[in-house]
């Protein structure tokens, strides 16, 4: 059988420096001793795990080596990796070692990251599909890989809506402030602080001519991942289908036509396991995957061109200073 809970904690044991990775590699299901699946304290007991090796600064990966009978559980696993910062992949066995290399190139750059936003007057953090009236969003990600990108979405709140009702809103630019805090691999503890003016628009052919669809792929492409790991496979379709509706009344030109397809080539994967989970009532392991594995889609694999970032290439990865 596979004792994969027993050694997820002896890893965890071992790991006695910060910045340390486990790498758990499956061929099945955990079926035997603590975090076995199909148990009332799985979930728990993974979550918990996930939290400890946040805390200390540890990565857990998963791959899961594919056979026709194969049921890794990943759809449980796949959160730990989400929450520590690690990926989750699955191979056939004869490319175990070429994945096993690309795993130990992502080293972990920053641990104990903390993203923090800053939200301006009358705007507030959209969360499950309505705006809230935060006045700040905090998102802990754990631990940092060299390429790393987060989106966030936003809308008038319930006073901004108050205005615009009473003719008092006033939304010619808007000030954000970003702050990432975190901890260097020297175990120096920093904190960087982003301010940008952002214009406005209250015509909508402006702001579909100056939209980054790009920007706007990535967005979309989290968020429906997002609702597809907490099991609310339709709103992340909707958020699919609404995302593709704004773009097809755009007028795409250049470059940009490139950066829609990517756009409706990995949205049609996620809607199609999305689908899928839907109809069946459950998150089998291929569908897992994708859904996880698209929670930490690149930036740099929706653009195209000139605007992709020659800097990530292999060899010219840098630490954060």
């Amino acid at each position: 059988g596979t004792a994969l809970g027993p050694a997820l904690s002896i890893g965890l044991g071992m790991s006695k420096d910060d910045n340390a990775e486990i790498i758990l590699c499956t061929d099945g299901a955990a079926c035997n001793g603590i975090g076995r699946m199909n148990n009332s304290n799985t979930d728990m007991f993974y979550t918990n795990c996930a939290r400890y090796a946040r805390k200390r600064g540890v990565k857990v990966s998963l791959i899961g080596l594919e056979s026709r009978s194969s049921n890794m559980g990943i759809s449980t696993l796949g959160e730990m990796s989400t929450t520590t910062g690690g990926s989750v992949t699955t191979v056939i066995p004869l490319e175990l070692q070429r994945s096993m290399r690309q795993f130990l190139d992502k080293k972990t750059v920053a641990s104990e990251v903390i993203t923090t936003v800053l939200w301006p007057k009358n705007i507030g953090p959209r969360v499950n599909g309505s705006i809230q009236n935060d006045k700040v969003s905090i998102v802990e990600y754990g631990n940092a890989p060299p390429e790393l990108d987060m989106c966030f979405d936003f809308g008038l709140n319930k006073r901004g809506r108050r205005n615009l009702d009473k003719g008092r809103l006033k939304l010619d630019d808007l000030w954000f402030q970003v702050q990432v805090e975190y901890r260097k691999k020297n175990g120096e503890k920093v904190l960087r602080v982003e301010s940008k003016r952002v214009k406005t628009t209250k015509k909508l052919s402006r702001a579909k001519r100056n939209t980054d669809v790009a920007v706007v792929t990535l967005c979309a492409i989290h968020n429906a991942a997002k609702f597809g790991g907490n099991r609310e496979y339709k709103m992340g379709r909707d958020e699919i289908f609404s995302t593709q509706r704004y773009l097809d009344s755009m007028n795409i030109t250049g470059p940009q036509i490139e950066e829609y397809d990517i756009f409706v080539e990995k949205c049609s994967l996620l809607d199609s396991a999305l689908q899928a989970c839907e109809k069946s009532g459950r998150m089998d392991d291929v569908n897992a995957r994708t859904i996880y594995q698209m929670k930490n889609y690149l930036f740099n694999d929706c653009v195209v061109g000139e605007r992709k970032n020659i800097a990530n290439r292999k060899g010219h990865i840098g630490e954060i200073k």
